[in-house]
């Protein structure tokens, strides 16, 4: 990158992965528990689950940390994790590495005037590993912008917005075992329900009816390209979703106003 001052980066595997957002950063999850007892109160630590958030305006299909076919975010089959996925995150003063991040959530926001932006939370089942780090190297932007793709389905009418959102809802287990070291650290992490769900804005009715005996189902489909010299296209499809509501609100001109439609 070419910015000045505090650089924060992540590779993936010896890739690096560019033009992250802030609120990239990796942390170990622990909440406090409290013992009562006759004397008074005393908290102690809870368990240990590492974590990190990563940010980003993707910039090419290889970095963006989706994986094959969404191979990275997407369980094999329900109730399996999905794949390691090897990231070091840092700045060019230290990094933190791990080699099995799993992808815990996925959020995809697309909207006018802005380009497509990939938030990923992740848990580990043990600590990163510190080491050093290095600066990254300047890189071509080109991100995916939002007059670079369309977005199709029941509500493609005059679309300004979609949030998608992606859960493997992974909890990390513990057991009362005894354990030589890292003896906070969960034995292992597994997979919660595989949860999915969009929200789009629109300028138009959808003809979705929520208040019909059978919920109204929605297929959803994100292309969006870049401006590479070899442009690449990100395509995310979902099918067979369930609208439970409808919401409008009533906007500054008299012949529209914006529906919202989980």
């Amino acid at each position: 990158m070419a910015e000045t001052g505090l650089k924060i980066y992540a590779l993936a595997g010896s890739t690096q992965v560019h033009l992250l957002r802030p609120g990239t950063r990796w942390g170990k999850g622990a909440g406090s528990q409290t013992r009562e007892s006759l004397s008074g109160a005393v908290r102690v630590g809870g368990l240990i689950v590492p974590n990190a958030n990563v940010n980003l305006f993707p910039t090419d299909v290889g970095t963006c940390l989706l994986g094959t076919a969404g191979a990275n975010v997407l369980p094999a089959s329900l109730g399996a994790l999905p794949t390691d996925l090897a990231l070091t995150l840092g700045n060019s003063k230290a990094s933190y590495a791990h080699t099995a991040w799993k992808v815990n959530e996925l959020e995809v926001n697309l909207e006018i005037n802005g380009a497509l932006e990939l938030n990923y939370k992740l848990v580990a089942l043990t600590e990163p590993t510190a080491g050093a780090a290095s600066a990254p190297a300047e890189i071509v932007r080109t991100t995916f912008e939002w007059y670079r793709g369309s977005v199709t389905g029941e509500s493609a009418k005059k679309l300004q917005r979609v949030a998608l959102k992606f859960g493997n809802n992974i909890v990390g287990v513990p057991d009362l075992a005894t354990k030589a070291s890292d003896k906070r650290y969960p034995t292992s992490i597994e997979p919660g329900p595989f949860t999915c769900s969009a929200e789009v804005d629109y300028q138009e009715p959808s003809g979705l009816d929520p208040g019909a005996d059978e919920l109204p189902p929605a297929n959803l489909e994100i292309i969006a390209m870049n401006a590479a010299t070899a442009a690449q296209t990100i395509t995310i499809s979902i099918t067979g979703m369930k609208v439970p509501e409808e919401y409008f609100e009533a906007a500054a001109g008299a012949a529209w106003g914006q529906y919202k439609v989980p």
